[in-house]
């Protein structure tokens, strides 16, 4: 083969939307070094229902025809998809700011392995993260990057790939390891993907009781996607098998990751889990759960006092405080 100049990797690129317009000059960057940029468009980014992005002069409103009749969901969920297929993820985060969904986008992106670069160091107390050895982890795992300089380690690492030998043996030190886009097969069998679903009826909230938890918590129903299957079937899986609910629509809320917290003394892992939780509309509240599972429903405002009284696991008591505020 040629040298690795040859190479066109792909890639997403993460950042809030209030730094549109250097998002669009790296994504311009990138197409003149041959870089294939799967996400996002070059553009402002408006979805009419929840008003996901609004421009503040209307000169600078140029909103994307793919995304105009869309969900904030699910155009996330899009992005997702795009970022499973990428060779790499790239970070725009001037004076280090990172908006909520950038921090969901690099925590799926550490969990699916899929190298990051950052244009400035990450905020990394925004990222939940503040045990020094983690920090000083992820810090060597992020380089700061300019594009051009991007473009080139990317193409190193795949013209490595492209060149080792096909017995799947892979470097294990974090700061080194590549599972890319040309690998995605390989992902499912190596990190925790889990399926989780905020299953409501109108203004009320299923959770569960299933004796998972200490003090007999309640959660939300969840699953972990099987290797090698795909995540919206351990979805459907999870529904129909584990919950046996009839569901009405389906919708993409939060992709999350789970690190360990200051003071754990164990394995150093930040790949440790990747959650993405959907909002699930149901036709009834008739449910057939297993056994062992026990279905609660809640109103809004008592979902709310479970929460504050610590009655909720913590993981899903934040992505519930999370649902409450947007359904506000």
């Amino acid at each position: 083969m040629g040298g690795f100049e040859e190479l066109y990797p792909e890639a997403v690129i993460t950042g809030s939307f209030k730094f549109k317009p250097e998002i669009d000059a790296a994504i311009n960057e990138f197409r003149d070094l041959n870089v294939i940029i799967r996400a996002p468009e070059i553009g402002w980014l408006f979805v009419p229902s929840r008003g996901l992005v609004v421009a503040t002069k209307a000169e600078q409103f140029q909103p994307l025809p793919s995304e105009q009749y869309m969900m904030a969901g699910e155009v996330e969920a899009e992005f997702l998809a795009q970022l499973d297929q990428a060779d790499f993820v790239y970070v725009i985060n001037p004076e280090r700011y990172l908006g909520a969904m950038s921090i969901f986008e690099i925590g799926y992106s550490r969990g699916v392995r899929k190298p990051i670069y950052a244009s400035n160091e990450l905020d990394f107390h925004a990222l939940g993260i503040h045990d020094p050895k983690i920090i000083e982890l992820m810090r060597a795992s992020v380089p700061i990057m300019s594009p051009s300089e991007a473009a080139r380690d990317i193409r190193e690492k795949l013209a490595l790939i492209d060149s080792s030998p096909s017995d799947g043996i892979y470097p294990t030190d974090h700061s080194s390891t590549v599972l890319t886009g040309r690998l995605n097969t390989e992902v499912a069998n190596v990190i925790n993907i889990a399926e989780g679903a905020i299953m409501r009826l109108g203004n009320r909230v299923m959770l569960v009781a299933d004796g998972r938890w200490e003090d007999e918590k309640l959660t939300i129903p969840g699953t972990r996607v099987r290797p090698g299957e795909q995540k919206a079937k351990a979805l459907r899986r999870l529904l129909e098998s584990k919950i046996g609910a009839d569901a009405v629509e389906i919708a993409h809320f939060a992709t999350s990751f789970m690190i360990p917290e200051s003071g754990y003394d164990g394995p150093i892992d930040p790949d440790k889990f990747v959650f993405n939780d959907h909002v699930v509309d149901l036709r009834s509240e008739h449910v057939q759960p297993r056994p062992g599972v026990q279905p609660v429903w809640v109103s809004n405002s008592e979902l709310e006092n479970l929460i504050n009284s610590n009655q909720v696991e913590p993981n899903a008591a934040k992505l519930l405080a999370n649902y409450l505020r947007s359904a506000a």
